[in-house]
């Protein structure tokens, strides 16, 4: 503080004032920095994520009780991706002539052979074949979590279930994303 001896009130109050908005300054582009360096760590993770995607517009039918595969799809990543989302929709139409049928989907793991979460088996009702529904258009997703992997192979599976009779999808997508 020996330089401000001899000085003015005046000259120490803008030289305190010009010291004060430097600090401010600085602090500010400092905090800028840091801020842009968080910003491109959530690039990163943006750029973790990994898509796949799948279509088809030709008819598929089954009349099968057990599972029958539609399709598969797999994502993979550079890097160790802890949690997939796969996502499927389709135009379908369940035939039957029976209360209580329905035809039914499955999206499974194809490392381990488990249906993914929530895992309904044939308990989920992806068509009921009631009376007057004709085609539709329905979609499902799922998940798993603590998969730790590079790479993600997943299955769509059909099935009648109670005596429906035929089960039939056309103008399906399929989605799969690793982060």
């Amino acid at each position: 503080m020996r330089f401000l001896s001899g000085r003015s009130k005046l000259t120490k109050a803008l030289l305190t004032v010009t010291a004060v908005a430097v600090t401010a300054t600085t602090g500010i582009f400092v905090g800028i920095g840091v801020a842009h360096a968080g910003s491109t760590q959530s690039n990163t993770q943006v750029n973790s994520l990994s898509f796949a995607t799948k279509t088809d517009t030709a008819a598929f039918q089954t009349s099968s009780s057990g599972w029958v595969t539609l399709t598969t799809i797999s994502v993979s990543s550079a890097f160790n991706m802890n949690n997939v989302i796969v996502r499927f929709s389709a135009n379908t139409k369940c035939n039957g002539t029976g209360d209580g049928q329905y035809c039914s989907v499955r999206i499974i793991n194809l490392s381990n052979g488990s249906e993914m979460e929530p895992a309904a088996g044939t308990g989920f009702s992806w068509q009921y074949q009631g009376g007057n529904e004709t085609w539709g258009a329905r979609s499902m997703e799922r998940v798993v979590n603590n998969q730790a992997t590079t790479i993600f192979t997943a299955a769509v599976q059909v099935a009648v279930v109670n005596g429906a009779s035929l089960f039939r999808l056309q103008n399906w997508t399929l989605v799969a994303q690793m982060y």
